[in-house]
């Protein structure tokens, strides 16, 4: 829970509007609807400061891959950050299979290392340059 509200902090002071989605997985039906978490929830929904974040729930670690596997990752491959036990071979495999990469741990001590994590390549003629001026400007 630590790495994810530094992360929101993080996301506030970013001048990249990068879209977040945060997965809660198991944690019951009404997790999100209680607080501490319905005002943090709030908060990194609510498009202020940076924070348009999306909160997927899954009720369990294997909805949660299921829902890795049929998703069809509209912003290029899952970059995801952090685990779940039991999991993690069948999570890394999931997400290579996708294209992507995991990280167990969202923060790096090395900050070359936490730049190559959160960095997304843009390859010549991917992306326009009207595009991605847009896109840097919200």
């Amino acid at each position: 829970p630590e790495d994810v509200v530094k992360a929101a902090i993080i996301t506030t002071l970013s001048p990249f509007r990068e879209p977040v989605w945060l997965h809660v997985v198991g944690l019951g039906p009404d997790a999100l609807r209680r607080d501490p978490q319905r005002g943090f929830a709030r908060l990194v929904e609510s498009g202020k400061e940076n924070l348009e974040w999306q909160l997927l729930e899954h009720e369990s670690a294997e909805s949660f891959l299921a829902w890795l596997r049929k998703s069809k990752h509209p912003l290029g491959p899952p970059m995801l950050f952090g685990t779940l036990w039991g999991y993690e071979e069948e999570l890394r495999r999931t997400v290579a299979h996708a294209g992507g990469a995991n990280w167990p741990q969202l923060f790096a001590a090395e900050p070359l290392e936490q730049l190559r994590r959160w960095a997304r390549p843009v390859f010549e003629g991917s992306m326009r340059r009207s595009d991605l001026v847009q896109r840097l400007e919200g």
